[in-house]
């Protein structure tokens, strides 16, 4: 993430630990991804300019569209009803 001119590299353990003090100090409970992604982890709440990741290939995007991809990767599908066998 490129945070006051700082670089933060996404997926790292550093970036986690921003978003977590942030929603901490928010005061929000039970929000859901896109709320989080919105509300917490989108912008710089001092100067509210975008957060952007820096990807390990070099590529910079704005911090809500690598997050909602890696959210979109966590989608679980459900199983299909035919997979769904009584075992008895």
């Amino acid at each position: 993430m490129v945070r006051r001119g700082a670089p933060y590299l996404a997926a790292t353990p550093a970036f986690a630990t921003l978003l977590r003090e942030k929603y901490a100090r928010s005061g929000l409970k039970n929000v859901s991804v896109e709320e989080f992604i919105e509300q917490i982890a989108t912008r710089s709440s001092t100067t509210g300019k975008p957060y952007r990741v820096k990807l390990p290939g070099g590529e910079v995007v704005e911090a809500a569209v690598w997050l909602r991809r890696q959210a979109d990767q966590l989608t679980i599908e459900p199983k299909a009803e035919a997979n769904l066998k009584d075992p008895t």
